[in-house]
């Protein structure tokens, strides 16, 4: 099929669109580390740092960026763990501390012991009134101005004026946007007296409850445990980790593993927005891939043609040299995926609250 690449969506209609969609179909959001910078580093500094960290010479910054060019991320991971002489368990311990030493770093050790708490709730009840307070003092000094306090705001907005998103695809290995979206779940429910509600089931692994009338938030890549922090087993799952190129290798060789086949379920009957991610992903791209492409035949056998659609959204900054948006729209057009540009991040915020 020769695909004709749909130009990408400017400021002047993204609101109408999503409003379109969420407003008649199901849909959902899938988040990548972009969603949680700065307060956590993107994958790229993460490994960076674990590599200098692992060699203890600074002056390594060098040989990274030479690996970089030959090897992936997960495959230089691999060779840090390979040469580290820890088990599973301890490396990504060590993947844990450096994940989390920025934002500890932020706070001190009473405010350290809060977020900790809230990181590891399953539901806003499970947080008192006091501990929230102290958190919403940690959110107003740290985290106004990062994406995830921004989509979380817009999906206690849509649970208010019931449009929920039925899924959250999370590529993350830590909690931060589900317990954002705890927060403004407790934050409505202290501004306007009503009782609390549990706007979220995590679903860390294929036998994770999924109840009606709530999110289903999916770890796709694991949990990684919170420093110092004992947690419940069924919001972790350190074995499901997928940083490792092993990892990597044997999730792309199993089409029914629950990570793919979730992420196929969803992205095949839904529309989903991609926010805060690369899409370079090989089993990302694999597995929408395989779903436009059935698509696509299902199109020209019901209606006759082969006209080309995208199905998807990519909610993504828009890049300083102007040459590289029609090779980053044709990058995904054929996952059927489209573009929509925004200048900064910060306009996020107004991307959302032009049509909440």
């Amino acid at each position: 099929m020769n695909i004709k690449v749909k130009k990408g969506l400017t400021a002047v209609n993204p609101p109408r669109i999503i409003k379109e969609v969420t407003n008649k179909e199901n849909w959902a959001l899938c988040i990548g580390a972009g969603s949680s910078v700065p307060i956590f580093p993107n994958w790229y500094d993460l490994i960076n740092k674990m590599f200098i960290n692992s060699t203890m010479n600074l002056s390594n910054e060098n040989l990274f960026k030479e690996l970089t060019k030959i090897y992936s991320l997960d495959s230089i991971l691999q060779s840090i763990y390979s040469n580290s002489n820890l088990d599973e368990d301890k490396f990504s311990d060590l993947l844990s501390l450096n994940l989390y030493k920025n934002l500890k770093s932020l706070l001190n050790q009473n405010e350290w012991n809060v977020l900790r708490k809230v990181f590891i709730a399953i539901a806003p009840d499970d947080i008192s009134p006091k501990v929230w307070k102290t958190f919403h003092d940690i959110v107003n000094r740290h985290f106004l101005n990062t994406s995830a306090y921004r989509i979380a705001k817009f999906i206690q907005k849509s649970i208010e004026e019931d449009f929920p998103p039925s899924a959250i695809l999370s590529f993350n290995a830590e909690p931060f946007l589900y317990c954002m979206i705890n927060y403004f779940s407790w934050l409505y429910s202290n501004l306007n007296g009503t009782s609390l509600n549990k706007p979220l089931d995590p679903i860390t692994r294929g036998i994770s409850q999924k109840t009606k009338r709530r999110i289903h938030y999916y770890f796709c890549h694991g949990m990684l445990k919170i420093p110092e922090t004992q947690q419940k087993k069924e919001f972790i799952s350190t074995e499901k980790l997928v940083f490792l190129e092993n990892d990597y290798l044997v999730l792309s060789n199993n089409a029914y593993s629950w990570q793919a086949s979730s992420f196929i379920d969803i992205c095949a009957n839904q529309r989903v927005f991609f926010i805060g991610l690369s899409l370079t992903d090989p089993n990302i791209r694999r597995w929408l891939s395989w779903i436009q492409k059935n698509r696509e035949q299902e199109i020209e056998n019901t209606f006759g043609n082969s006209n080309f659609t995208t199905h998807h959204y990519w909610i993504n900054k828009r890049p300083k040299n102007k040459d590289l948006i029609p090779w980053i729209e044709a990058n995904v057009s054929h996952l059927g995926i489209r573009l929509i540009w925004i200048n900064e991040w910060e306009n996020l915020y107004n991307l959302f609250e032009e049509f909440v």
